[in-house]
């Protein structure tokens, strides 16, 4: 649910080739480890916006999918999974609390986190770059 655009990736992967490094491999741990910076602001978001899900489950439920690579790259998704006691996805909490429903105002999140940690994820996929190409 929660995505960022990233650009520049080809110099990444040059880099990498030079240094004889697999650039799928680091790609997929620097993805991983940038994705808890998201986990962790979505969860803390969720905990202080959220009052009819007092109970802590939506915020709990927040987890990334592994990382996968496809034509255009690595990536991952930060979403909530699982149901709650009611049988309800989680998921589907979430959306209705991003977009609204007919008994319930958009009250968009998503968005804000990805906006909050995009510096600091580009900074930790940078900082996980730099340890496995011993820089």
């Amino acid at each position: 649910m929660a995505s960022f655009n990233m650009q520049g990736l080809e110099d990444f992967a040059r880099q990498l080739e030079k240094l004889g490094l697999g650039a799928d491999e680091i790609a997929v741990k620097a993805v991983d480890e940038a994705a808890s910076i998201m986990d962790a602001e979505l969860k803390s978001s969720i905990q202080a916006n959220t009052q009819k899900y007092g109970t802590d489950t939506l915020a709990n439920s927040i987890h990334h999918f592994e990382p996968r690579k496809n034509d255009l790259g690595c990536f991952t998704v930060s979403t909530a999974r699982g149901k709650d006691a009611k049988g309800v996805r989680n998921h589907d909490k979430l959306y209705w609390k991003e977009f609204g429903n007919s008994r319930q105002e958009a009250q968009p999140i998503v968005e804000k986190c990805v906006r909050r940690t995009e510096e600091k994820a580009l900074k930790k996929m940078q900082e996980v770059f730099d340890r496995e190409a011993n820089l």
